[in-house]
């Protein structure tokens, strides 16, 4: 596919991007909250490939302008979106996965810590600024709610982060 796509013949932009999404991008994203943010960096030169491939560019294009272009947030964005949707159902699961995470909010662990910090992050903005993500405690019923999300939450969060990063 790769070497049959170029700028002059081949996929378009659109169907690569739409290609990439719906076969690649699936099978990235499995699991990711947990494996994704330690290996980001082995990703990177697959993604700036990726980039390249699909705005046939021939020199290194401004990679922010490019993915808003694409409507792709970048890798990082993701991992975040990602880990924050798991915690939220694992938040919502009411079960020992539920008891398992709290458990681990007192743990020692980066890891948890930083996915933590993400999700409280989330609750906090979905509280509309009432809280700061240090003050949330997750087992308060109005975190249980924020923990309740929809589609046009999470575009509205993603659209938050990735503009305040770019």
């Amino acid at each position: 596919l790769s070497h049959t796509t170029n700028r002059l013949k081949g996929l378009n932009a659109r169907s690569l991007s739409l290609l990439f999404k719906t076969v690649i991008l699936t099978k990235l994203n499995y699991a990711a909250p947990i494996w994704l943010y330690n290996n980001i960096d082995v990703f990177a030169t697959f993604w700036n490939k990726f980039i390249m491939k699909v705005t046939g560019a021939m020199l290194n294009p401004q990679r922010d302008i490019t993915e808003v272009f694409l409507h792709l947030p970048p890798l990082d964005i993701q991992e975040h979106i990602l880990t924050v949707k798991f915690l939220c159902k694992c938040m919502t699961a009411k079960d020992h996965v539920t008891a398992a995470l709290l458990q681990a909010e007192g743990s020692l662990s980066k890891q948890f810590c930083r996915q933590l910090k993400t999700l409280k992050g989330f609750i906090a903005w979905k509280r509309r600024g009432t809280v700061r993500p240090r003050e949330v405690e997750l087992l308060d019923t109005e975190s249980e709610q924020a923990v309740l999300y929809s589609k046009q939450d999470i575009a509205e969060y993603r659209q938050k982060i990735w503009f305040a990063q770019i």
